[in-house]
């Protein structure tokens, strides 16, 4: 392809949301990006609900640990400074993406109303953390130690991933890969899981079906399910969210499940 779609920003510079009509001769150049691109095909959603397909749809959440570690090399505060433009560079990168996934899926699902909601929900989610990104430094002082500096910048990261990308984002691409059989979700996490990567960002990997208390500095409950088999007492039923972590030492957020409880 040799013209780049337009990004989320170019699309209204004006008030900095984009506006699908005037994109939507875009369409047949972004499917034939997504045709001609193997990377984007390699998850796709059956037609048929199969039993198959959902109990491993938790599975295509999973980000490997890399080596990437945004915030290991710093030792003043303008590395700091540094480090919030790496982090703005690698987030312009796929936003591109991000935009080409969510264009395509706007002409193709005009009569779905549930997929236009959350596609302009996760829109606005993505240009707020873009926006959010330089505040990351907020609490940032000269007379504060290094480590008290980065300790400030992490903690006020991690809370932006996890409001304005796993809660506004990553969450209802789970539901609606659950609920739909859109392309659109597929896709999406494609992006996101390797724009999280790039970060230094990483999931835990808990299995459906281990027991509870194994994983319970890492899960938050969302309720129980009863069971008459005892043996599945205290495992869980059903992880509806993976751990996000940055390393060993900062968790981004816990992950989440529903757990049997024998009766």
């Amino acid at each position: 392809m040799e013209d780049k779609p337009k990004n989320i920003e170019e699309s209204d510079k004006k008030d900095n949301v984009p506006n699908f009509d005037e994109i939507s001769i875009l369409f047949k150049e972004v499917h034939s990006y997504f045709s001609n691109n193997p990377k984007l095909n390699q998850i796709k959603i059956k037609n048929e609900d199969t039993a198959e397909s959902k109990e491993n749809l938790i599975s295509k959440f999973k980000i490997d640990k890399s080596d990437i570690d945004l915030f290991e090399n710093i030792s003043s505060n303008e590395d700091i400074d540094n480090v919030i433009k790496e982090i703005q560079a690698i987030t312009e990168k796929y936003l591109n993406n991000i935009s080409d996934v969510l264009n395509q899926s706007k002409n193709e699902s005009k009569e779905d109303e549930n997929v236009k909601k959350a596609i302009n929900a996760m829109i606005n989610a993505i240009l707020n953390f873009r926006k959010n990104i330089k505040k990351i430094n907020r609490g940032v002082e000269e007379d504060l130690s290094i480590d008290k500096n980065i300790e400030k910048i992490m903690d006020n990261f991690s809370k932006l991933i996890e409001d304005r990308i796993i809660k506004d984002c990553i969450a209802p691409i789970y539901q609606g890969m659950k609920y739909s059989n859109n392309n659109l979700y597929d896709n999406l996490l494609i992006c996101l899981n390797e724009w999280l990567k790039n970060m230094g960002i990483y999931t835990i990997e808990i299995e459906e079906g281990s027991s509870f208390d194994d994983s319970v500095d890492y899960i938050t409950p969302l309720g129980n399910e009863i069971t008459k088999d005892y043996k599945l007492d205290g495992t869980i039923k059903e992880l509806t969210q993976y751990p996000y972590l940055f390393n060993e030492s900062v968790k981004i957020c816990d992950g989440k499940a529903i757990y049997w409880r024998f009766e």
